[in-house]
């Protein structure tokens, strides 16, 4: 139970203030179109974010209105539609990662180094456990549905 509320507390810290003009999910997803070099298709974006396409779809809406990503029709195949960045996206998630940077730079610098090594220890097992107890989860959800 103390995990929970921990994990509710993190939950309650709204880092994302330090950004107002940017949501982590947008700045996901102007990192992922801009890291992918020329661009990416919605589908390919929809799936590297792990959402529906349509999710995808009204988020881009709102970032291409700011001239942050756009969008073109590709020449070979009329039903894929090509998501790049702008310079005005760059120039965003630049600072986007400055401001975050900034901020757990200065968290670091106020966590003992043995501290943050041991907890980081602890999350990783943590995560490594869930992973398993989900998959062992999901194998009995899928035994049932298939009686």
């Amino acid at each position: 139970m103390e995990f929970i509320r921990s994990m509710d507390r993190m939950r309650k810290i709204k880092i994302y203030k330090l950004t107002p003009d940017m949501s982590p999910v947008e700045a996901q997803l102007l990192r992922i179109v801009a890291e992918s070099g020329g661009g990416i298709t919605v589908s390919a974006l929809a799936r590297e974010m792990d959402v529906p396409v349509s999710a995808v779809s009204r988020m881009m809406r709102g970032m291409e209105q700011q001239c942050l990503i756009e969008r073109r029709i590709l020449p070979k195949d009329r039903r894929n539609i090509l998501v790049t960045v702008t310079d005005k996206g760059r120039i965003e998630i630049e600072n986007f990662h400055s401001v975050m940077s900034g901020f757990f730079k200065d968290l670091m610098e106020r966590v003992d180094p043995e501290e943050l090594s041991r907890l980081l220890e602890g999350w990783n097992a943590v995560m490594d456990s869930m992973e398993k107890v989900l998959e062992e989860h999901l194998a009995m959800l899928e035994q049932k549905t298939d009686m």
